[in-house]
């Protein structure tokens, strides 16, 4: 098969992602010859065929919303009701304005990016704090196909949609942005490193792999 993308950096090895779209990025180092990606792809093929379907799965699975009072939507990790008042407590509901009845998809996404403008740099701060590792700058992203990211400047990037899930995921997915702060790659070393944080990342990037079609709005 030939991937969507092909991305020649200095690194050392190949590595194969496939995104959550469906997309299948290679990266390699800059001199590698075609002919061996190729080969690469060949013998990852199963592998490769096996998260194709998976994601198609997935995406059969995912959760038809009609956004109407009393449906249920997940935030950290727990299902919530939505209410269409102007405001209300913290009583474990979404409340949307009345308003939003003609656009409550629209509502419901300004909802959870702002919660997740309230909520998810505490978290930040308090991994950082516990790692001592500290980016330079922190921004919240609509992104689909990535959870965060790091820059080689140090910038930090969080998905907004983070905040639909439950917070030892996102506890997992800072970790791991934290973590390229001081080993850009996702090496052995890299792999160490997040597990010296979290000694159970397997199973909370298990989670995140099985679910994160769950994690829409």
């Amino acid at each position: 098969m030939q991937p969507d993308h092909v991305i020649r950096s200095r690194r050392k090895t190949i590595a194969i992602e496939i995104r959550p779209d469906g997309q299948v990025w290679v990266r390699s180092p800059m001199r590698t010859p075609k002919a061996f990606l190729d080969q690469v792809l060949r013998e990852k093929d199963d592998w490769i065929q096996s998260r194709l379907t998976q994601i198609r799965r997935a995406a059969a699975n995912r959760p038809l919303y009609q956004y109407t009072e009393g449906e249920l939507h997940p935030f950290l990790g727990q299902q919530r009701p939505l209410c269409f008042t102007a405001s209300g407590p913290e009583d474990g509901v979404i409340h949307l304005p009345e308003a939003s009845r003609k656009s409550p998809r629209e509502a419901l996404a300004a909802w959870y990016r702002a919660e997740a403008a309230r909520i998810l740099p505490g978290m930040l701060q308090r991994l950082s704090e516990h790692t001592q590792l500290r980016p330079t700058r922190v921004r919240f992203s609509s992104a689909r196909t990535r959870w965060g990211s790091c820059s080689s400047k140090g910038t930090l990037s969080l998905a907004w949609r983070l905040i639909l899930a439950p917070p030892e995921i996102i506890e997992y997915v800072i970790i791991h942005e934290l973590v390229h702060l001081k080993v850009p790659n996702h090496s052995s070393k890299f792999w160490d490193a997040v597990q010296a944080c979290l000694p159970d990342y397997k199973t909370r990037r298990a989670w995140l792999r099985k679910n994160a079609h769950l994690l829409e709005v």
